[in-house]
């Protein structure tokens, strides 16, 4: 490069001379040299050696062609001529020689003072000829670690202190140097210390040519320091970027001379769209919302008056054209004087933040209102230091001053002493892991509260508690509903067993007075226009029995509009005549009415002093009054229901006596029907068609006895006096001997009749005998008379815990519709049915009704023309053998006098029974006396029969005096002497009133001659053992 400039130097030189000597050749052709020398004396200073021999040389030559003669050529010229060029030529090249000498003086010279000024600078120097270092100074040899320059100079070629990275690209501007393509060069690289330590250097260096030859001259600062700065700089710049962009921050910066603002780019995001730089304050003043404006532009104008920062929070349009809320702050930038210049600042989007804050704050607000409105607050503390705190509402709750500092100490001191040990026990339960849900009593001024504590324990790591968070609600209120609602559900309990009106209402003003807490209660009824006070209870007498106009009372009022009345002051109350309550306790009242939707009485409450009953005492109230309607209904249904039951009682009695009559008017007709057909019977044995028609009426006659049997039976299972017994029966002789007497009438029909017994039928079980032995006649009689051929079965099994007795036959069979039906009182398949086959229709009604009394049923199959299967299952409780009754004697043999030597008196007022019983004891061998009433059975006792008779059998029913009187009477005279009732009457009742009146058995007619030989020979032959 400097070779380069040098020739041009010199070129340039040549040709301005010889242009200056061409056009002044006129004036100075004798002297053609004299433009010639300067030309070279100023190469040869400007340029250097080069510069001035190329100078010398073109000089020379331009002269040689141009101005010698033959001029423009190149021929020899004369000898003066070519003196005078030799002589050019060569003081030419002398004055380049001895310019070059100063030039080389002076450099040196030069040299040595900037050697000695480099030594002295921290900075490093470096003079670099090709690969190597010709010249460092102290701080070069320092910064890479070298003891001095010539260590490394002698040590290190120039790319060994280069990083391998930067060795291309330091190599490359040093070749550019040292061609000359680039005189100036600066480039940071990393360098390489002696003991590999990275450095960042910074390099500054030109090509210098000296002696010919081309170096670089340089320094090499360390930047390294600069680089962390810089990189610091640019992550808090980037941290700042970051923290403005995350936070919205729009950074201003307004002129206050001129006004004009300048903005960064978070202004698009807020404003919408980027401000010119410069652009008037105005812009951003006119987007100020309207309520702001004046206090934003005064409080910015009263900073700039004073103030050193301006701080303030407004709202500001947005793009949307709504509304954002930003923070917006600003340093004041003064002169010396003090005045503004500047206003430094950053606006901050805060819109999220404060409608966070404004929720947040109704949030707070909410809460608080919350826990007021449920009586409710919250507590912290903190087991560490003890420290309490408290919300506003327990504050409130506990009596406390509002941010009064609080410790543990201080509520335990407001716990109800009763209630603290409880407390501490249920804190260490919470403290041990369980729940803590306590409800506990305070004392706030004197006044008892209830509260319920919950909390929940907060706990380290290693499970120390640290804290505990809790809440306290006030439920006096609810703890005084319970006890009111408690109270009022005993009144309520003790009004539904009342019988009578005065207990009713002294518990309704009881229960008033207690649970509304007032002076005076009363209950006023209806009568007709007039209020009747027939209830009360208060601290001094009111209107007890008293009765008054409705208008006169306000009770009146509220029973005629349906509506309660409250009033808080009686005095001088319109509505309150003073004649009515001038000179009572009354100052305030409260009066519902009793009974919806027509009211037909009052309620009232009264108190000594004004006061307004709460909602809560008015519906307290109206329960009560509702109640008490309840109670007054109650009374009046069971008034009517007492009626009821009179009349009911009255209807059952009169039925049994109706049941009782018939019974005894059909019986003892029956009686002496049945009783001559048994004599007819016995008497013609030896005449069988005889024999036969008396065998018929005595079928008839015992199927007439059926008959009003079901009737008494069906009466007595509907009035629920029907009892069973629990005995030890035996199943196969009860089976058996229900079969033995439908035998016959199965042989007249040619049908085949068989009981069937299981392997493991018990012997014994418990069941009543009587009622056993009715189901299964009946079911056996209905099989036989609904089958004209085949067979009718008795099965008797275990099935599981029951005993079946399956009765099947194959009759006629029913239908579906027949099945839903026969267990119906008075029905029977059809109406053809009762015509064909007659009877009752109530004995698988009875039957199915024994069953379920004795806690069994009957199931019944069939189908039309198949037959039908009647299904008795009972509980099977097996009983043992020896529980079985002593078996009944054997039959007597023909001819034979069972009560041979026994005298019986008969009461008895009808003929033809009195002549059943002259053959029945006649033929049985004892001896007897007729009377015909009870007056003359005791007249003949008392004569000295007492001693005559052995037994006496009396009749119920007889004129002048009845069997029950007469019994009583001969028993005062002759305590001992059996007396066995007969009556018509086969009610249970009548058995018990026999028995009451003394006599030792009952007799229902019709007699059989069985039963009447068993009792007497029981109770009489007793009497004779005993004589």
């Amino acid at each position: 490069m400097a070779r380069r400039y040098g020739l041009v130097v010199g070129v340039l030189a040549a040709l301005l001379a010889t242009g200056l000597q061409w056009l002044a050749w006129e004036h100075i052709s004798p002297s053609p040299w004299l433009f010639m020398y300067p030309a070279v004396f100023a190469a040869a200073w400007l340029g250097g050696l080069e510069a001035g021999l190329v100078t010398t040389a073109a000089c020379a030559l331009l002269a040689w062609y141009l101005f010698m003669p033959p001029r423009l050529s190149f021929a020899l010229p004369e000898l003066e001529d070519t003196l005078l060029l030799a002589m050019f030529t060569a003081m030419g090249v002398l004055v380049c020689l001895l310019f070059e000498q100063v030039r080389r003086a002076g450099s040196e010279r030069d040299a040595a003072r900037l050697e000695a000024l480099a030594g002295q600078s921290l900075v490093g120097v470096y003079v670099i000829e090709g690969e190597r270092f010709r010249y460092v100074n102290e701080a070069l040899a320092t910064m890479f670690g070298y003891a001095s320059p010539a260590e490394l100079i002698e040590s290190a070629a120039v790319l060994d202190l280069v990083a391998p990275e930067d060795r291309v690209q330091v190599a490359e501007n040093l070749r550019r140097r040292a061609s000359g393509e680039a005189d100036d060069v600066r480039y940071a690289f990393t360098g390489l210390t002696r003991d590999g330590r990275r450095i960042a250097l910074e390099s500054h260096g030109r090509s210098a040519l000296e002696g010919g030859r081309r170096s670089v001259l340089g320094a090499v600062i360390d930047i390294s320091g600069r680089r962390r700065a810089e990189a610091a700089l640019a992550a808090s710049e980037a941290r700042y970027r970051l923290a403005t962009q995350a936070a919205k921050e729009a950074i201003w910066e307004r002129n206050i001379v001129d006004g004009t603002v300048q903005w960064n780019d978070a202004y698009r995001e807020l404003f919408g769209r980027m401000p010119e730089d410069g652009e008037s304050s105005a812009w951003w003043e006119s987007r100020l919302h309207p309520e702001d404006r004046a206090r934003v532009t005064e409080s910015f104008a009263a900073a700039l008056a004073g103030a050193d920062a301006w701080y303030c929070d407004y709202r500001i349009m947005t793009p949307a054209g709504g509304y954002a809320w930003v923070k917006d702050r600003a340093v004041i930038v003064r002169d010396e004087d003090g005045r503004p210049l500047t206003a430094i600042g950053a606006k901050l989007d805060v819109t999220e933040h404060v409608l966070a804050e404004r929720a947040l704050t109704e949030a707070r607000h909410d809460l608080e209102r919350a826990q007021a409105m449920g009586h409710i607050g919250s507590w912290r503390l903190d087991t560490a230091t003890n420290e309490l705190r408290w919300s506003n509402e327990l504050y409130r709750l506990f009596g406390i001053p509002q941010g009064r500092p609080l410790e543990f100490a201080d509520f335990l001191a407001a716990v109800h002493p009763e209630d603290r040990d409880a407390l501490a026990g249920a804190w260490d339960g919470a403290l041990a892991g369980r729940p803590y849900d306590f409800e506990h009593r305070i004392l706030v001024d004197g006044a008892v509260r209830w509260c319920r504590e919950c909390a929940e324990l907060e706990r380290d790591a290693a499970g120390k508690v640290m804290s505990a968070f809790g809440t306290c609600q006030d439920i006096t209120e609810r703890k005084l509903a319970l006890e009111r609602l408690h109270q009022l559900t005993e009144a309520v309990g003790e009004m539904a067993g009342v019988r009578t009106l005065p207990e009713l209402l002294a518990i309704v003003c009881r229960a008033t007075r207690s649970i509304i807490g007032c002076d005076g209660a009363t209950v006023v009824l209806r009568d007709e226009e007039q209020c009747h006070y027939v209830g009360e209870d208060a601290i001094t007498p009111l209107w007890q029995g008293q009765r008054f106009l409705l208008a006169q009372r306000v009770s009146g009022r509220v029973m005629e509009r349906g509506e309660p009345d409250i009033i808080e002051d009686t005095a001088g109350h319109p509505d309150v005549p003073e004649e009515a309550y001038g000179h009572t306790f009354v100052r305030a009242l409260s009066i519902v009415p009793v009974g919806r939707p027509t009211a037909s009485g009052a309620l009232g409450c009264y108190w000594a002093r004004p006061h307004r009953a709460s909602p809560e005492e008015l519906r307290l109230q109206r329960a009560l009054a509702d109640a008490a309607a309840i109670g007054l209904a109650n009374l009046e249904l069971i008034a009517r229901l007492e009626k009821a039951r009179l009349e009911a009682e009255r209807y059952a009695q009169a039925k049994s006596a109706f049941l009782a009559n018939m019974s005894h008017e059909i019986r003892t007709p029956l009686h002496g029907v049945l009783a001559f057909a048994q004599i007819g019977q016995r008497d013609s044995a030896r005449e069988p068609r005889t024999e036969q028609m008396f065998r018929r009426i005595l079928e008839s006659g015992r199927m007439l006895l059926g008959i009003i049997d079901d009737v008494l039976d069906f009466s007595k299972i509907e009035a629920g006096k029907l009892d069973v017994e629990s005995i030890a029966v035996q199943p196969r002789q009860v089976a058996l001997e229900s079969v033995e007497l439908f035998r016959a009438q199965a042989e007249d029909k040619g049908l085949v009749l068989a009981a069937r017994f299981a392997d493991d039928l018990p012997a014994a079980c418990l069941a009543d005998p009587l009622r056993l032995r009715q189901i299964l006649t009946n079911l056996l009689s209905n099989a036989l008379k609904f089958t004209s051929r085949g067979e009718v079965t008795l099965t008797v099994a275990r099935a599981g815990a029951m005993l079946s007795f399956r009765v099947a036959d194959t009759g006629t069979g029913m239908s579906a519709e027949q099945l839903t039906q026969i267990f119906e009182p008075f029905r029977q398949g059809d109406s053809s049915t009762t015509r064909r086959y007659g009877g009752s229709g109530l004995g698988l009604t009875i039957c199915r009704q024994l069953a379920a009394l004795m806690g069994g049923e009957i199931r019944v199959e069939s189908r039309p023309g198949e037959g039908s299967t009647f299904d008795l299952r009972l509980p099977l409780v097996e009983a043992p053998p020896d529980a079985l009754p002593a078996a009944e004697p054997l039959p007597p043999a023909p001819g034979q006098r069972r009560l041979a030597g026994m005298k019986v008196l008969v009461a008895e007022d009808n003929t033809v029974n009195c002549l059943v019983l002259e053959d029945f004891l006649q033929g049985e061998g004892a001896a007897y006396e007729i009377v015909g009433d009870g007056r003359q059975a005791v007249a003949r006792i008392a004569a000295g029969g007492h001693a005559e008779f052995d037994a006496i059998l009396m009749d119920i029913q007889m004129p002048e005096m009845d069997g029950y009187e007469a019994t009583r009477r001969i028993l005062e005279i002759a305590p001992h002497l059996p007396i066995v009732g007969q009556t018509a009457h086969a009610m249970a009742e009548e058995s018990a009133k026999c028995h009451a009146a003394g006599m030792v058995a009952h007799l229902a007619k019709p007699i059989e001659l069985e039963h009447l030989v068993a009792a007497l020979q029981q109770h009489a032959l007793r009497r004779l053992k005993r004589a």
